[in-house]
């Protein structure tokens, strides 16, 4: 790609990301949309425009392979297509450190092991606070603003993941493409990790209740092609006032699973 070209494509895909990370225009069909994007704090750190094309470029592939697989497990004659990492699950060990929690499994996934400490400490979890979104550079090298992902590709060695934000009001092709992205990240052995963004009213993960809520989980596999979402919930803690009513596994239809997360998103 020419130096002018590879500038023009940075620059459109700043400008979508940015409207992306902003929830877009406000929707008077969606008021829990509006509600989120009225009272949000997240800064919403833009990415570099490295960053956005490798991001883009991932999800290309995701596309790709995960379509490919769908049409082998058609001609296959098989119905439906799943995949589960393994079952792990950690309590959170205080009342809001379900992101240390999720980092935790999600790395244990991949056989690396990390006390929810250090990774509080990494991610600069505050008791005020929790773990953002965006926003805090982790103490680590090179940081990008975004803590859980820059935290998981540290202990990996190597920049596997990137954070992918999603509108207050998520679209049919958000739920499309996450699909994708998850169908591929757990068939290549990878977990995803969820910021959710529950408000009063709006959609809550099982066993949440009607309360506004940030929380991360950790997202394990898909189930009947990717139309259902399987969960490793760390508020199932004796830490979390209302965790016992919350399943240590869960799985979620995966449209709903987006609507959680609008207004942040996933890291994959």
């Amino acid at each position: 790609m020419g130096r002018n070209l590879l500038r023009a494509a940075v620059a459109a895909a700043t400008t979508i990301a940015s409207i992306v990370a902003s929830g877009g225009a406000a929707s008077a069909e969606d008021p829990i949309g509006d509600w989120k994007r009225a009272h949000d704090s997240d800064p919403h750190v833009r990415l570099t425009g490295q960053d956005i094309l490798a991001l883009q470029a991932k999800q290309d592939a995701a596309k790709v392979r995960s379509l490919k697989r769908m049409q082998n497990a058609r001609t296959a004659g098989a119905e439906y297509l799943q995949n589960n990492l393994s079952a792990i699950h950690q309590a959170q060990q205080t009342s809001y450190w379900c992101g240390p929690a999720a980092l935790v499994i999600s790395l244990l996934n991949r056989n690396i092991s990390m006390t929810q400490a250090t990774a509080a400490t990494l991610m600069k979890t505050t008791q005020s606070a929790g773990t953002a979104w965006s926003g805090v550079n982790a103490t680590v090298p090179s940081p990008t603003g975004y803590p859980m992902r820059d935290v998981y590709n540290y202990k990996l060695g190597y920049t596997e993941y990137f954070p992918l934000a999603l509108p207050y009001s998520p679209t049919s092709a958000d739920v499309t493409s996450f699909k994708y992205n998850l169908m591929d990240d757990i068939d290549r052995g990878f977990p995803v990790m969820g910021n959710a963004y529950e408000i009063v009213g709006g959609p809550h993960l099982p066993g949440h209740p009607n309360m506004l809520i940030f929380h991360w989980v950790n997202i394990r596999g898909y189930s009947y092609s990717a139309t259902q979402t399987n969960i490793s919930d760390p508020a199932a803690s004796p830490h979390v006032s209302w965790g016992a009513n919350v399943p240590k596994f869960s799985s979620v239809d995966t449209a709903k699973m987006v609507r959680v997360m609008g207004g942040r998103g996933y890291v994959f």
